[in-house]
């Protein structure tokens, strides 16, 4: 993944992301501000991992919760400014 112009980039835990996308998470707001920052382009650099990504689906689909599963990644596909490194 190419650098950003602040530096290098910041890889994004599945931890923020999945309070971002559950219903109740003590870190809710928290991680709210932040991926807000990051869509708005104020926060740059930010990118997750397709390992991230195989994090999230797998802890919903483990729990069974299908629906859920499908808001939370179109939660995250509308991030506009998260980077996405295939690695």
């Amino acid at each position: 993944m190419k650098k950003s112009l602040e530096g290098d980039p910041i890889l994004i835990e599945s931890d923020l992301l999945l309070a971002y996308v559950k219903k109740e998470d003590r870190l809710k707001p928290v991680a709210r501000k932040i991926l807000r920052g990051i869509n708005s382009g104020k926060l740059k650099g930010f990118y997750a991992s397709t390992a991230v990504l195989q994090e999230i689906i797998f802890w919903f689909f483990n729990r069974n919760l299908i629906k859920e599963l499908i808001d939370a990644i179109n939660a995250l596909i509308h991030i506009k400014k998260l980077g996405v490194d295939p690695n």
